[in-house]
């Protein structure tokens, strides 16, 4: 049985026997077990097959739904590439959507399903065992499309899903879009296989609720109380770098640190569970071989196809068959590696200095906790700024503990979202190029003139 065929019977498998969406748009729980969805997804199938000849491509900008699961399954079924769109502003989608080509894309508008057919692109050749296309989170530079096989999909399902320990009596809360390689592969198919309940609804509804399973990004595990984290039975914390605050409230838990990214398809480390440090990224995968040098250099059985440009599949690998990550590490000495930040969010400013941000957010969070979002920049500037998005705290009392030698700029937290990433990572490139602007509309402390 090849990788297709099996991932296809462990679904059907996990959808006939107990798998049920609760989905609750509007604050209304709809039940979707996992028989209708599969119903559903036969019936797309079929109409389709009228249209589209095998391997072409479609594309969804879909939320998290029973319309999303059907459409994801009917493309598998009809041997169609799956292509879903993070979401992003209309001029980004329609760069998107030209760069892919799709024979068909599918958009939720006020609560109706479109389908826009296009003719068939016969100068796309994809690989054959290309199953996904999925867009990098654009934190650095523009998002790029990665395939991923079902092979390398396999892989993931078979190295994460015994870690989660998910089975029918299994309740997991949605947090994270599945448009994106995180919960798109690591939560959605686990829970698809499995035959678990998973659980989509608004995120401020999270602390009122219970569930079992949880694979999130750092902000959104750090809006649990300590009596829902001691609770669950397993999931992921991954996406973006931990700070000393949130590792030691996930410590002792059944919680586990992941790493990845979207070209390592996209996980290829994992904590122990209830092994949490500062930045900690846990320990290779079996079968991942790793360098680490200037920046980590891996290959996997899971990583992405290749990368796609617009025109053709290009390589994501050097000469010896290694991806770089662009990502420093250093070993622990408990064991397991400690994420430093990007080789390419590094800058230098006026007289040389180099600085690497990340490590430095990471201290500032653990010394200030108030501050929800954390930016230090001023790339080619004379001196350091911080950027801070600060929730329900007394100016005055921020101004009496901020001890650093360069100034604090304070934005609400609403004014993050244009800037933030679904994993919750800033968008460096874009707020380094609007920097002066964002923070003449700041709150300024400390610092000096």
């Amino acid at each position: 049985m090849n990788a297709r065929d099996a991932l296809l019977q462990a679904l059907r498998d996990g959808l006939e026997g107990g798998f049920c969406l609760d989905w609750r748009p509007a604050g209304i729980s709809r039940a979707w077990p996992g028989q209708a969805l599969l119903a559903w997804a036969t019936q797309l199938r079929r109409r389709w097959h009228r249209s589209l000849p095998p391997r072409a491509r479609i594309a969804v900008a879909l939320p998290n739904s029973p319309a999303y699961i059907a459409h994801w399954l009917a493309a598998w079924q009809g041997d169609w590439v799956f292509c879903p769109l993070p979401e992003s502003s209309p001029a980004e989608r329609t760069r998107r959507l030209q760069s892919l080509r799709p024979a068909l894309f599918v958009d939720w508008r006020d609560g109706t399903l479109r389908e826009h057919w296009f003719p068939v692109d016969d100068t796309i050749i994809d690989p054959a065992e290309l199953a996904n296309i999925y867009w990098s989170s654009a934190s650095i530079g523009q998002g790029s499309a990665y395939g991923l096989s079902y092979a390398a999909l396999l892989w993931q399902w078979r190295q994460h899903a015994p870690q989660m320990e998910l089975d029918r009596q299994s309740l997991l809360r949605n947090t994270l879009p599945w448009a994106h390689v995180f919960a798109g592969v690591l939560e959605l198919l686990p829970a698809l296989i499995a035959g678990a309940e998973l659980r989509v609804a608004p995120i401020l509804e999270l602390r009122h609720e219970t569930f079992t399973h949880l694979l999130t990004v750092p902000r959104v595990a750090a809006l649990l109380d300590d009596d829902q984290i001691y609770s669950l039975r397993g999931g992921n914390v991954g996406g973006a770098a931990m700070d000393d605050a949130l590792a030691r409230r996930l410590s002792g838990s059944a919680l586990q640190v992941g790493y990845g990214q979207t070209e390592a398809g996209p996980g290829i480390s994992l904590g122990a569970r209830g092994e949490f440090s500062t930045g900690c990224i846990g320990s290779f995968l079996p079968e991942v071989e790793c360098q680490v040098a200037e920046t980590l250099r891996y290959r996997s059985p899971g990583q992405a196809l290749g990368r796609w440009d617009g025109h053709a599949w290009q390589s994501i690998v050097d000469a010896e068959g290694y991806v770089d990550s662009g990502d420093r590490i250093s070993p622990l000495p408990e064991g397991g590696y400690r994420w430093l930040g990007r080789r390419d969010s590094a800058f230098k400013l006026a007289d040389g200095r180099g600085i690497q941000p990340e490590g430095e957010e990471l201290r500032l969070r653990a010394q200030y906790p108030s501050l929800q979002q954390i930016v230090v920049g001023a790339p080619g500037e004379r001196r350091l700024a911080v950027l801070a998005a600060v929730a329900d705290t007394d100016p005055a009392q921020l101004r009496r503990r901020w001890q650093e030698p360069y100034p604090l700029y304070v934005l609400p937290p609403d004014s993050w979202s244009s800037w933030q990433s679904a994993a919750g990572k800033p968008r460096r490139l874009a707020l380094y190029h609007d920097w002066p602007g964002i923070l003449s509309q700041a709150y300024r402390i400390g610092g000096g003139k």
